[in-house]
């Protein structure tokens, strides 16, 4: 060949030569063009070392070049055989951590004996990797094997295009640019890539990360309904960690009704880069499972899912008869075998043939054998059993079975000659499945998401990058423990040092704008109430709002058409009294679930009371009110607190305490031990709330645990209201609603989708209220944090505070409580008993057992 293209990856190499076959093929008016010699560099190096085998290079003849895959698994019998180590982390773990060590050190043409051990890690690197060296003799990794390459060029031992185009390489470690040089010696060389003209570049803020996924979700569904033809790149710093979060906002936004019963698989317009381990896959980990099982006891619930897997013989036309049987086996002991299990009174016969005959293939052989004769041996047995199933796989499945004959096919190759046992055998076939990632074939998509790495060199019309707070982007440093810090930062090794991960932040940012129209910056205000900051690398316009609404379906009324549904209306049974029993719990029931709040507020059903020892949650709720309430009773303004020393404050806080423990120094089953670690713990707890109430405006207490009744709709509701007080700015009232546990204000805003009632109640009892919050005194975790009018001063957010502006006015947001709340308090009259399940209301229900949709 004449000319030659290498890329950095895989990926940028099938894009290039698309790119260029279509370029020809409109160009030519043509339905067929000839494909482009591009080759990713890994490809061009096996094509070299195949070239300098058949040219009789004594080093490449003198030498096997093993795969990745070989290199790993070499690693793991290496760290799995060390009897010096002790450790808990798997030795998967390790060996991925070691060997990308080790490749550093070769692309940086270091070896293990160039540097001076300074840690355990790096000690113990060192004498793995000399280990690994010893093993490898007359076997070189695709690293080393770059060495002899460069030799083979150099002597004109091999041929070489007349002309090579290195494409988008942003990155060249020591041992690629010796490779290249050698190359322009003997060929010439350039150094090329697309560019566009430099991006029209936007940001967005989103509250936190759920939202973040769902904006990003809503713009990529209207950018493809609007532009069809684009295409789109979402690029995510930490793939693999958010790939399920990301698949779920966006089958949310482009189709909705996957998550209703019997939706069939959906061919959606994006795809997800990051892979899964192959052993993830349904047909895939009931043949791990199988062959785990053996001829040994297990767990029943193990047997049951072989017994009723579509991957064995007959499972289709012996599906009725099955069910049946597995009924049976919720009442058989704990464990059994396979031959226990075929040998019980209802076990089908066509699936005691197909078991039998697999313990047969099983139990016929030898003690130890090589891993090529076992893994015959186990495809010998999953067919016995009729793996993968009677019925023609999908085309998910279908892939994956492929893959998984191409791994056997590798392993065989890997340990050839090493005579193991059958379970020496199953853990490294457990360990290629579970290290080996299965990524489905599919068409080109408009919707790409993709590493950073990744996308890197790709061009797109647009790109919408996630993350782009300063906590990830740069990447935080993150040297590798095996080798010493400085030297990786002398040689600037990958995530050796801060300063090289904003260089290569840089590169990768330039490369980004140069490779697309439109570049869109994302990033989060918070997480987990904590303030973020945006990257130094965001910039451009703030998106509209309306590139992020989307229209959204009723999935009620997709499930009514669906699945054939019969109504039944229960007759509703009206309230007889117009004062309510249950105070405010009464509503915030109601808004979790009607039929618990009619249950528990109507019926009087109740959860049995929990024995414990000690406190209960209930009784340090009580004291934390009474501690509270006895200190601001002494108190009573702002200008008190901030005059008091720390000494005299810390003394105030001890008294209040001591005087809400009295009740309690008496009981038996409470240790006077106990009483005083809970008190030295609420005295930090209550400390560090008091430094929190200290940085908020002036303010006057006015009203301390008053009861009050509030009529709401057609009922008077009792209320307890925890703290009332006055700004001195304004001559406006905050409420505060003290929680001994976590507490967010983010759904007050939301009147529609109102559950915890207290707060928006409390404001019903008086005029002019400026700001309602809670007061979060969990132990570590002290947070105020609540809804403010936007005029207020009070609306402020750091490590401790989280006052949002409201929507609207305090006013406005008050009435549009008081609507919600008067629906709840109408419904709960009229006796209506409808079910709402949700995580919120059925997690912590005390009436479980009499509810038809979740009776355990």
């Amino acid at each position: 060949m004449k000319t030659l293209t290498i890329t950095p990856n895989n990926r940028l190499q099938k894009a290039r030569t698309e790119f260029l076959v279509r370029q020809e093929m409109s160009a030519n008016q043509k339905v067929v063009a000839d494909a482009p010699n591009i080759m990713s560099l890994s490809t061009f190096i096996r094509w070299a070392w195949e070239q300098a085998q058949i040219f009789g290079y004594p080093a490449a003849l003198e030498n096997v070049l093993i795969t990745q895959e070989q290199t790993f698994l070499s690693w793991v019998d290496i760290i799995k055989n060390d009897e010096s180590l002790i450790t808990i982390m798997p030795p998967t773990e390790l060996a991925n951590s070691a060997v990308r060590a080790y490749k550093h050190l070769k692309l940086w043409k270091l070896t293990e004996t160039d540097f001076t051990p300074d840690t355990d890690e790096s000690i113990r690197f060192q004498k793995w990797a000399t280990q690994f060296t010893s093993n490898m003799k007359g076997k070189v990794t695709e690293e080393e094997a770059i060495g002899i390459i460069i030799d083979a060029i150099v002597d004109k031992a091999i041929p070489m295009p007349e002309q090579i185009s290195l494409w988008a390489f942003d990155e060249v470690p020591p041992l690629f640019k010796a490779l290249f040089e050698a190359l322009s010696q003997c060929t010439t060389l350039q150094y090329c890539s697309e560019e566009h003209p430099p991006a029209t570049c936007f940001q967005t803020a989103s509250f936190d990360n759920d939202t973040q996924l769902k904006n990003m979700a809503a713009w990529a569904y209207n950018t493809y309904e609007m532009e069809p033809s684009s295409t789109i790149a979402i690029v995510v710093p930490d793939l693999v960690a958010k790939r399920q979060l990301l698949i779920d906002a966006l089958d949310e936004a482009f189709e909705p009704q996957v998550i209703l019963p019997s939706t069939p698989d959906y061919v959606q317009p994006y795809n997800v880069s990051a892979g899964t381990p192959m052993s993830s896959q349904p047909i895939i980990m009931l043949a791990k499972k199988i062959l785990t099982v053996g001829a040994a006891c297990t767990d029943i619930a193990t047997l049951r899912s072989i017994v009723m897997s579509p991957f064995i013989a007959d499972s289709e036309s012996e599906s009725g008869k099955r069910a049946l049987f597995d009924l049976t086996l919720q009442e058989v002991p704990t464990e059994l075998s396979l031959s226990q299990l075929v040998s019980l009174e209802r076990c089908p016969p066509k699936l005691m043939a197909s078991v039998k005959q697999f313990l047969k293939v099983m139990n016929d052989a030898p003690d130890r054998d090589t891993m090529g004769n076992w893994l015959k041996l186990f495809e010998s047995a999953l067919f016995a059993i009729g793996w993968p199933g009677e019925r023609l796989p999908n085309s998910k499945e279908y892939q994956a079975l492929k893959q998984h004959n191409e791994l056997l096919h590798r392993l065989c190759s890997h340990y050839n000659t090493d005579s193991v046992t059958r379970d020496t055998a199953i853990y490294y076939y457990h360990l290629a499945l579970n290290n080996t990632l299965y990524a489905a074939e599919s068409k080109d998509c408009p919707i790409q998401v993709l590493g950073v790495l990744e996308a890197a060199g790709l061009t797109f019309d647009y790109i919408y990058i996630l993350d782009m707070n300063d906590t990830v982007w740069p990447a935080k440093a993150t040297p590798t423990p095996f080798l010493p810090e400085l030297l990786q930062i002398e040689h600037g090794m990958p995530h050796s040092d801060a300063s090289r991960e904003l260089e290569f932040a840089k590169v990768l940012d330039n490369r980004f704008k140069r490779s697309c129209n439109s570049l869109i910056y994302s990033y989060c205000n918070t997480e987990k109430e904590r303030k973020l900051t945006p990257s130094i690398f965001a910039e451009g316009e703030h998106l509209p709002g309306n590139v992020f609404k989307v229209n959204e379906l009723n999935h009620i009324d997709l499930l009514y058409k669906q699945i054939p549904v019969k109504v039944l209306q229960d007759d509703m049974v009206p309230l007889e009294t117009e004062v309510a029993t249950g105070g405010v719990s009464l509503l915030k029931d109601e808004a979790l679930c009607p039929f618990s709040a009619f249950v528990k507020h109507r019926l009087k059903v109740a959860e049995m009371p929990v024995v414990r020892m000690g406190f209960s949650p209930q009784q340090r709720g009580m004291i934390l009110h009474e501690v509270l309430e006895y200190f601001w009773e002494d108190m009573r303004t702002h200008q008190a607190l901030v005059q008091l020393t720390q000494e005299e404050r810390a003394q105030k806080v001890l008294q209040s305490i001591e005087r809400a423990f009295t009740a309690f120094t008496t009981k038996e089953d409470i240790s006077p031990t106990l009483i005083d670690m809970e008190v030295q713990l609420l005295s930090k707890t209550i400390d560090k709330w008091l430094d929190i109430e200290v940085q908020r405006p002036a303010f006057i207490v006015e009203e301390l645990e008053q009861r009050k009744h509030v009529t709401i709709g057609p009922l008077t509701i009792r209320i307890r209201i925890d703290r009332k007080d006055r700004l001195i700015d304004n001559d406006r009232v905050v409420f505060i609603d003290y929680k001994l546990g976590s507490a967010s204000a983010n759904k007050l805003d939301n009147a529609v989708g109102l559950t915890d009632v207290q707060l928006p109640i409390s404001a019903l009892t008086a005029e002019n209220v400026d700001t309602v919050a809670y007061a979060s005194l969990k132990a570590g975790e002290e947070l105020y944090s609540g809804l403010a009018d936007p005029t207020s001063n009070n609306v402020a957010r750091d490590n401790h505070t989280l006052i949002k502006a409201a929507s609207v006015s305090m006013t406005e947001q008050i009435e549009l409580w008081k609507v919600r709340l008067e629906t709840l308090a109408e419904q709960y009259a009229k006796g209506v008993v409808a079910l709402t399940p949700s995580v919120t209301s059925c997690q912590f229900c005390p009436v479980k057992l009499t509810c038809r949709i979740n009776p355990n």
